[in-house]
């Protein structure tokens, strides 16, 4: 997924649920760990993915957490990583199949 930010477009996806996190480890320490429940975890989690998912990233933490006064980029990261981490857990096939099995054939 592409987001823009402070006019520069970059790339916001994961391949793995680990590398965010570890990114996430090496810049919160162990003062801060990893708590999905909290606003602040997941958006350090989000300038994790986009550190990891750019390599030329040199957009400041401080201009993140600026941005995310726009609530739409906020709202469209959320959809993404919750998205995503149901096809990296293995939920989202779990979901089609209840949902599936839950449909009663039409006559």
């Amino acid at each position: 997924m592409k987001v823009i930010i402070k006019g520069q477009e970059y790339e916001f996806s994961f391949d793995s649920i680990w590398g965010p996190m570890y990114t996430y480890e090496v810049l919160a320490g162990k003062k801060l760990p990893f708590d999905p429940g909290s606003t602040l975890c997941l958006h350090i989690l989000y300038y994790c993915i986009l550190c990891r998912a750019n390599p030329d990233f040199t957009l400041s933490f401080e201009d993140f957490m600026m941005s995310l006064n726009d609530i739409n980029l906020v709202n469209a990261m959320s959809d993404y990583y919750i998205k995503r981490m149901e096809v990296l857990t293995g939920t989202a096939d779990d979901e089609n199949e209840k949902k599936k099995k839950g449909k009663t054939p039409r006559a």
